[in-house]
């Protein structure tokens, strides 16, 4: 990897990632960041890519209530069926269908949810987990769905 040359070698790429880290530079609020630790692993070094993973999950995420909302945008398949694991989700398999052929038609016209429009371009995971069906309806061109 080029980066690892550039950075002097293996060896001296995981001294600069530990200074980095160690001298608290590392953000994890800045997304473009996540990469960072996983740069041990191409310096030869997947245990340390493990361990920075591990503490920072440790110190700056939880499994907390996050926002369990999945915003909807034109898939790239024409269907997708979740079958969802009984023991923690009733609603058995969630199904999206795509009305349109989305390699031509990237616009959402419109969203039925189990028969019944669904108008913001999201949907609830507690609504996925109880099943059912949702159909993308596409066009070639942009509309007014979800605005």
């Amino acid at each position: 990897m080029g980066l690892i040359t550039a950075m002097g070698g293996p060896q001296a790429t995981v001294e600069r990632l530990d200074t980095f880290f160690d001298d608290g530079h590392f953000d994890p609020s800045n997304e473009p960041s996540f990469h960072i630790p996983l740069l041990y692993t191409f310096a030869g070094r997947p245990d340390r890519t493990q361990a920075r993973l591990r503490a920072l999950e440790d110190a700056h995420f939880t499994t907390g209530p996050g926002d369990p909302t999945w915003t909807i945008s034109t898939p790239r398949v024409a269907r997708v069926t979740l079958h969802l694991d009984p023991a923690v989700y009733p609603g058995g398999t969630f199904e999206i269908a795509v009305e349109g052929d989305p390699a031509t038609e990237p616009y959402i016209r419109s969203a039925i949810l189990n028969g019944a429009p669904l108008d913001p371009p999201w949907i609830t995971q507690a609504r996925i987990a109880a099943g059912g069906r949702l159909t993308l309806v596409l066009g070639a061109h942009p509309s007014t769905w979800g605005q």
